[in-house]
């Protein structure tokens, strides 16, 4: 069987093959209808989304040609169609747990995202606290510098001016 080069190209050919399975049952005996089943079974496989899927679908058709080749036998179609019920819930419990197996992933990634978000909303805060902070400390800064200037103006006042000096002595006492 030659590989498919696409998707559209994949469906064609599965539709090629089923329409051959069906011709086959019609025009073939029962001899030759295991060559219709395995047809059949190949092109469900060929139009399988991937590897698990195809296995599935090609037991799903292996088990649907069994109730084709036994109509008569109750029984026998109870057990069969039991088992295709089965394997219908096989492909389906590998589903559920892929799709547990993502969604417990992304659980854990909104998780992440949530704590740096978070964390990223106390930095922010933090930054402009200490911005706050900052600006204070400088407006303090002015304050004392303005201070140290007066007060450096004021001394070399009183160390120029004659009338603070006096011809006094120390004081003794």
């Amino acid at each position: 069987m030659v590989a498919a080069k696409d998707m559209s190209d994949a469906r064609t050919k599965a539709a090629n093959l089923l329409q051959q399975f069906e011709e086959c049952v019609k025009s073939r005996a029962k001899a030759e209808f295991e060559e219709c089943v395995e047809s059949r079974a190949k092109a469900e496989m060929v139009a399988a989304r991937g590897m698990s899927d195809a296995r599935t679908k090609g037991q799903l058709a292996r088990v649907q040609a069994r109730l084709l080749q036994a109509p008569g036998d109750t029984r026998k179609v109870a057990e069969i169609k039991e088992e295709n019920t089965i394997l219908k819930c096989a492909g389906d419990t590998r589903k559920v747990a892929e799709i547990q197996k993502e969604n417990t992933i992304l659980k854990r990634a909104v998780q992440i995202q949530a704590s740096k978000l978070q964390e990223s909303a106390h930095k922010a805060e933090e930054v402009v606290q200490l911005r706050k902070l900052l600006a204070e400390h400088e407006e303090k800064m002015r304050a004392l510098e303005m201070h140290n200037y007066s007060l450096t103006l004021h001394l070399a006042r009183a160390t120029d001016g004659s009338h603070f000096r006096s011809n006094h002595g120390p004081d003794v006492c």
